[in-house]
């Protein structure tokens, strides 16, 4: 997928909307630079993880972190495929457009079989026609929401039950 980011202040309304708490592992799957990962841990949260297939972005995500100010949790960047990382501890999600359709099913399948039924949140911005699709045949998710944001972005809220 091409690279591109959010403004800051639609990125900070969806992690509001994620309801981040002190028990929370949060990740944003093909995190590029790591703008999210970093609003994230100014969050007080377990940890923030930025999963980036590129190795360029992800060399650029590190700096970023590494510099963040007002941090109020750990957080680290994976330079890896986002179909092979372990969500086991991971409860919040965040993509934006990161991959295609297939590459999603993948990944949410993942997900699934690394969380085994338990609660789970995940916030996909930019949602396509093909993404919404792949995530309707995921009947293990739940759409609770779903809206335009401030830069003409589809934001899709996807829940598991607790």
């Amino acid at each position: 997928m091409y690279y591109a980011t959010v403004t800051y202040s639609c990125t900070r309304s969806v992690l509001r909307k994620l309801n981040l708490t002190e028990a929370d592992t949060f990740a944003d799957v093909g995190c590029g630079k790591g703008r999210v990962v970093c609003l994230a841990a100014r969050h007080k949260i377990q940890r923030a993880i930025g999963i980036e297939y590129s190795s360029t972005r992800a060399d650029v995500a590190k700096r970023n972190v590494a510099r963040l100010r007002g941090r109020r949790a750990d957080a680290k960047i994976l330079c890896q495929a986002a179909e092979e990382t372990d969500y086991t501890d991971v409860t919040a999600l965040y993509f934006f457009n990161p991959f295609e359709p297939p590459l999603l099913d993948s990944v949410l399948n993942k997900i699934r079989s690394d969380r085994q039924g338990r609660a789970t949140r995940m916030a996909f911005v930019m949602e396509s026609v093909g993404h919404k699709e792949v995530f309707s045949r995921h009947e293990w998710l739940t759409c609770c929401e779903r809206f335009e944001d401030g830069d003409k972005h589809i934001v899709a809220f996807y829940w598991t039950p607790k």
